[in-house]
């Protein structure tokens, strides 16, 4: 799979000086959650609010566990930051971690050009 089919961009590669990433990795098991996991992820995958680059998301299964992979880019960290504190992301950090089979692992990653 392509990192974003709509820009064509690759990993590692960024449209903006400084932007700030985040890879979320979602573990749930397979059957009706996963299934409403992923058709709501593919509702979303066009999915545009303030300083959001990009976005792509990635599955992989096995053993029974499905994989959700998101892939975020921001435009820079205050963007990150403002996304933190909207009502949307502070009600499902709420909901999801009793639905999944392990906590959900979030990575802060920063663009080259910053460093």
């Amino acid at each position: 799979t392509d990192w974003n089919p709509r820009s064509g961009r690759k990993p590692g590669r960024s449209s903006a000086n400084g932007s700030t990433a985040t890879r979320l990795l979602l573990q749930v098991p397979e059957g009706p959650l996963g299934n409403r996991i992923e058709g709501r992820l593919k509702e979303r995958k066009n999915i545009s609010f303030h300083g959001l680059l990009d976005l792509s998301v990635l599955i992989s299964k096995n053993n029974k566990i499905i994989s959700f992979h998101l892939f975020e880019i921001y435009k820079n960290s205050a963007a990150l930051d403002f996304h933190r504190e909207t009502t949307h992301d502070k009600d499902y950090r709420s909901k999801i971690e009793d639905l999944l089979e392990k906590p959900r692992e979030v990575k802060v990653l920063n663009s080259i050009d910053s460093i």
